[in-house]
């Protein structure tokens, strides 16, 4: 815990900033109305404790005391509902605070013995609690951490069964958490540095715990290991992590840099992990340097909670420059907005035309039905199918060698689920523009069937957007979009709770019996590169 985080006010007050600054002599430990959820768990973890456990001043000492001791007084001593201290991975985090006190408190010179006491009953019961079925969150990451605050308790109480539990859980979670490319299986790529977080902590950590297995602490290992080579994909040239699921470029960085100083000697251009569904070109040489994320899902994962409407989305950047982005998250709770951004209009995806209009995303996620890698030595190239109500969709995206271009090839048609009268216009191509573009210049507006704009970036890089359709006919309007309304459309959310308008391209297509389109992002002075 970093000790910024607290606050010292007058009259042995303290304010905790993990969000909004908060006033914790203020909380009402015995009830969760009068406060938010989140913030509720928040106090409940007991973690804002840490720096003053770890401090040497008395004053710091007593005041740690007083708030184990009112916290006691309601869930121990009183008759507090059990359920209400929260849910598993809060109880797993206050264990963990509970042994790092006790440990710490049994060094002072003359314990207390009312901290003592308090403390042991408390891990225990948190051993019995963490240890009952139902109390584990077999379908989230949480479930590391619930499984971690376990087998901390046993330090204090030795109990094999508890032990045997933990080692089952972790290599449980991690089993289901990490594909056998080392990708995070969240759909979320700033959980996939969290999650390793996690694992390289417990690697270290539980070389000293007796009664851990060999098998888990090599399966942990060996998944961590695997989530390092990964982990070099899933950020760009400047060590941006990619726009994917619940998350922003910003969320990553305090958990690890040192994530990010793994280099290209040795490795191979891109990562082809259709398990979790991503397709990742990191170029290594040339100039500009070409990421490129191509979102694949094709297989159901348990991990959903931080999962978007993005099958066959793309994200294009160019020597750390976001050219075609992700809209981001904005925020967890269910709304408008929420919705919005985990939708298909906040992604570089194909829809039906009617899904413009959709309010809120369904729950149930789209899977590609095949994807296929197609890299040849003329350059890295993927493939992949989606049925998407009544359309059939195939997406290819090429990095050809010889060029600095990206292409994305889109062929639409009529699918099995249901015919269409000819000439309905029933399929949008959404390009939401990246974080770092100042300028869309317009070019060409259908002239020799070509659709073109020059893209202006924030090093001052241009950039050429040509959109090409195979029928000139089929094509029923291009517009541009930028911070619309009724119904949303072309937003970025860059941190949580911030939302700022982007320019978007909305090309509607009459499919009839089928409709193509050529997308293709290239520097607008480009030549043979190697």
């Amino acid at each position: 815990s970093d000790p910024s985080d607290l606050e010292f006010l007058r009259g042995g007050r303290v304010r905790v900033r993990h969000y909004d600054p908060v006033d914790v002599s203020a909380f009402d430990w015995t009830s969760t109305s009068s406060t938010d959820y989140t913030w509720f768990m928040q106090m409940q973890e007991m973690r804002f404790l840490l720096p003053l456990i770890a401090s040497r001043r008395e004053s710091d000492h007593a005041l740690a005391k007083d708030w184990l001791a009112r916290w006691f007084a309601v869930h121990m001593v009183g008759d507090m509902p059990r359920r209400r201290w929260g849910e598993p991975m809060t109880w797993a985090y206050r264990a963990m605070v509970f042994v790092y006190y006790l440990k710490t408190e049994m060094l002072r010179a003359t314990p207390d013995a009312d901290v003592v006491g308090m403390l042991a009953g408390s891990i225990l019961e948190h051993q019995q609690f963490l240890s009952q079925d139902g109390n584990f969150d077999v379908a989230s990451n949480h479930g590391l951490i619930d499984a971690l605050g376990l087998l901390e308790t046993t330090r204090v109480f030795a109990n094999p069964a508890a032990i045997q539990l933990a080692d089952e859980h972790m290599r449980e979670i991690v089993g289901k958490s990490v594909s056998a490319r080392g990708v995070h299986m969240e759909h979320a790529a700033g959980y996939h540095f969290a999650f390793l977080r996690w694992l390289d902590e417990i690697v270290e950590y539980i070389a000293d715990v007796p009664g851990v297995s060999d098998v888990t602490a090599r399966e942990i290992g060996a998944a961590a290991a695997a989530m390092h080579d990964a982990a070099y994909y899933l950020q760009d040239h400047a060590g941006n992590v990619a726009q994917v699921g619940d998350t922003d470029s910003t969320s990553a960085a305090e958990y690890a840099p040192e994530y990010r100083a793994a280099r290209s000697r040795g490795r191979a251009e891109a990562l082809y992990d259709p398990e979790s569904g991503y397709a990742i070109f990191k170029e290594r040489g040339g100039s500009p340097l070409r990421y490129v994320v191509f979102r694949q899902p094709s297989v159901p994962s348990p991990m959903i909670f931080h999962r978007h409407h993005d099958a066959l989305s793309v994200i294009v950047d160019l020597d750390g420059e976001t050219l075609l982005g992700d809209g981001g998250r904005f925020e967890y709770r269910k709304s408008a907005r929420r919705g919005y951004f985990e939708g298909f209009r906040a992604h570089n995806t194909i829809v039906p035309a009617g899904a413009l209009q959709d309010a809120m995303p369904s729950r149930t996620f789209e899977h590609v039905s095949r994807c296929a890698d197609l890299s040849s030595p003329d350059g890295v190239a993927w493939s992949a199918d989606l049925s998407l109500g009544s359309l059939a969709i195939r997406r290819t995206v090429r990095m050809p060698a010889s060029s600095s271009a990206v292409v994305v090839a889109d062929s639409i048609r009529q699918g099995a689920r249901g015919r269409l009268s000819p000439g309905s216009e029933v399929a949008v191509v959404l390009w939401n523009l990246g974080r770092d573009v100042t300028e869309l210049r317009p070019e060409l507006n259908g002239e020799n069937g070509t659709w073109s704009w020059t893209i202006t970036t924030r090093r001052h890089r241009r950039v050429r957007l040509l959109l090409t359709p195979g029928d000139v006919a089929s094509v029923v309007s291009v517009r541009v979009a930028r911070g619309e309304f009724n119904p949303m459309l072309a937003w970025y959310s860059p941190s949580q709770s911030n939302m700022r308008p982007i320019p978007a391209i909305i090309t509607t297509l009459r499919v009839g019996e089928g409709a193509t389109l050529e997308t293709r992002v290239e520097t607008v002075r480009r030549g043979i590169r190697r």
